[in-house]
């Protein structure tokens, strides 16, 4: 394992996997983890095949037990983690009309309460120069109402990123969110491998507690 690790929460093909891999060609050590234990093995192997060194844990973000699990056996392996990831969201389809309410708590579980769970859980093993990262989207900023509760999760998550940013700034943790103003879609402005670009330099520069990812106005 390398000297600094990076912990990307809800791995998959897209944009967790190519931020991973970006840390990876780094120098980091990564840690995916995610509920499906089939495409975190592949995910980890694609990796190992590109030369990264990278391992991985099943864990349900939105379950505290399973996330301090993970946390404990990084303490055990004395795992500096020097950046996290947190992809994990939640967002059932429909309109606000039909959204029950118990959808909706059940989203925010994995949005609100899974960030919570994992930033408190793997503060302990943070690095003096360490940097919790949201993914975000556009629907924090402007709603779409055929996805009402995948647009109040990205807005949660936007808030909290700020409320945690303004805390933590002052004990030299850096907490941000990356903001995707597009569809990620391959072979455009929004393609995943782009964004893991963007990812990893907003970890770098630290600009402020959001940068928005969008095509520049010609």
């Amino acid at each position: 394992m390398g000297t600094k690790t990076v912990v990307i929460v809800g791995a998959g093909t897209g944009i967790g996997f190519h931020t991973a891999e970006r840390f990876g060609k780094a120098g980091f050590h990564v840690m995916l983890t995610a509920r499906n234990r089939g495409r975190l093995e592949q995910l980890s192997s694609d990796l190992q095949e590109k030369g990264i060194d990278a391992s991985h844990m099943v864990m349900d973000a939105a379950s505290e037990p399973a996330v301090k699990r993970v946390a404990d056996t990084l303490k055990e392996q004395e795992t500096e983690v020097e950046a996290v990831l947190f992809n994990a969201v939640g967002g059932t389809p429909e309109v606000p009309s039909q959204l029950s309410t118990s959808i909706v708590m059940q989203d925010l579980q994995v949005s609100i309460g899974g960030m919570l769970h994992v930033f408190q859980h793997l503060r302990p093993l943070f690095t003096d120069q360490a940097a919790f990262l949201v993914t975000g989207g556009a629907f924090s900023l402007e709603p779409y109402a055929p996805f009402a509760s995948l647009s109040l999760n990205k807005a949660a998550q936007r808030n909290l990123t700020r409320s945690l940013h303004d805390e933590m700034k002052e004990h030299g943790l850096f907490v941000g969110t990356i903001t995707i103003a597009g569809m990620v879609k391959e072979g455009t402005f929004f393609a995943p491998d782009k964004i893991a670009d963007a990812i990893y330099s907003f970890y770098e520069k630290r600009p402020a507690f959001e940068t928005i990812y969008k095509e520049q106005s010609a």
